[in-house]
């Protein structure tokens, strides 16, 4: 936090060097001081020593100014264009002052002044034209670059002001060429603005046919084998033919190559998964509600054969025993009684192989579509491969022949 501070108080020093040359306006002597005979100091003006005061009377086309000195300013007169400064004989230095301007300090010898009681001297001062601040705006492309005039770093570039003149101005951003530049500030020329062009690495491609190129949804071109120029950064990478659509967000940070390859899945895998476990292939290619639908088929066609096969089985036990009893007895009435629920049993037994020799078709007519469609419709899987080793999920779309039918999205 300490270094923090530190450097924001060294930046915003080095901004006020810059500028404070510019933005201080100065005031000057004019001529030489001059001895007023006529001018005389009434001996009611005394300093704390008791003495009567000297005189210095300042000429000036500049209002509002003020003043100091070593033994302190007695009192001033003021007149339109001249002040009266009451001081001690004995004071060496006079120090003028007024806002916008550097103070002057006068060392009285220095003009060859020699103050004496009741005596009045003349010292003509004027001033620069005041420097006026003019408003700029620096815009840059891309947005927070660095920027630095007079080789000093400017923190903030909204609200600046600067005076007319000339001034070295540098734009520098990480991955991007700096700009260099002279500008001239002035009343009519405030606005400045600089596009900086990033640094580009070569994408080389080794494609299985030809692909159109898509940057950021723009297109740059067709290739097949062969390298294009691609601007450090985070970019949208596409590759587009007539009937396949792949894109993945890739991040080039350096400058060195990289190698852009399509992998493409066996669609034997998959038919082979379907094989297996109904649905299965369908649902990894990316058909998950088809996969789903297969298996729910097929589990539940499976089951219903079970359930089939188990009442057939109960209804023929029945049937055996109902046989076996009618041949055990002798009973007249019962003989005829068990012969009327073995016609009945029969008939439900009958009815029960026929739902069961039909229940065992459906499981397998599901596997039997499933591994049909596997091998049909199972779309071939596509990835955009970067030479870095970059994790990615992908997700894929199925559509008819003109239509996307594959699509991969990556997430970092």
């Amino acid at each position: 936090m300490k270094n923090i501070l530190a450097f924001t108080i060294l930046t915003i020093t080095l901004l006020n060097n810059i500028l404070s040359a510019q933005e201080t306006s100065k005031m000057h002597i004019v001529g030489s001081a001059e001895f007023l005979p006529n001018e005389l100091i009434s001996n009611n003006n005394r300093d704390t020593n008791g003495e009567v005061c000297a005189g210095i009377m300042i000429v000036s086309d500049l209002e509002g100014l003020t003043y100091q000195s070593n033994n302190g300013i007695v009192d001033k007169q003021s007149q339109p264009g001249k002040d009266l400064v009451y001081v001690s004989p004995s004071e060496r230095v006079i120090e003028i002052f007024k806002s916008g301007y550097e103070p002057i300090r006068i060392i009285l010898s220095e003009l060859s002044i020699n103050l004496l009681s009741g005596k009045v001297w003349q010292i003509k001062i004027t001033g620069d034209k005041p420097i006026e601040l003019v408003p700029i705006s620096i815009i840059t492309n891309p947005k927070n670059c660095t920027v630095s005039i007079n080789d000093s770093l400017v923190l903030n570039t909204k609200g600046l002001k600067l005076a007319h003149g000339r001034y070295k101005i540098k734009v520098e951003k990480l991955n991007y060429y700096g700009v260099s530049d002279s500008i001239l500030v002035t009343n009519d020329n405030v606005y400045f603005e600089y596009n900086l062009t990033p640094y580009n690495t070569d994408l080389f491609f080794e494609l299985p046919n030809e692909y159109e190129i898509l940057l950021n949804n723009k297109s740059i071109g067709h290739i097949f084998e062969g390298k294009k120029s691609i601007p450090i950064g985070k970019h949208l990478l596409q590759l587009k033919t007539e009937n396949i659509f792949l894109e993945k967000d890739i991040y080039l940070s350096e400058v060195k190559k990289k190698t852009v390859t399509i992998s493409e899945s066996n669609k034997s895998n998959y038919i082979l998964m379907s094989c297996l476990v109904p649905g299965l292939g369908q649902a990894v290619s990316g058909r998950t509600l088809l996969g789903g639908i297969y298996f729910g088929g097929f589990v539940g066609t499976a089951l219903n054969y079970f359930n089939m096969s188990s009442e057939y089985n109960d209804l023929n036990d029945q049937l055996i025993a109902k046989r076996t009893q009618l041949s055990n007895t002798t009973d007249v009435n019962l003989q005829y009684t068990l012969s009327q629920e073995i016609t009945s049993l029969q008939r439900k037994v009958n009815s029960a192989e026929d739902d069961k020799s039909f229940s065992i078709l459906l499981p397998i007519a599901v596997y039997a579509i499933n591994i049909i469609d596997a091998f049909i419709f199972t779309p071939i899987l596509r990835e955009i491969l970067v030479t870095d080793n970059l994790n990615f999920n992908s997700k894929i779309l199925i559509g008819r022949q003109n239509d996307i039918i594959g699509k991969i999205t990556i997430a970092f």
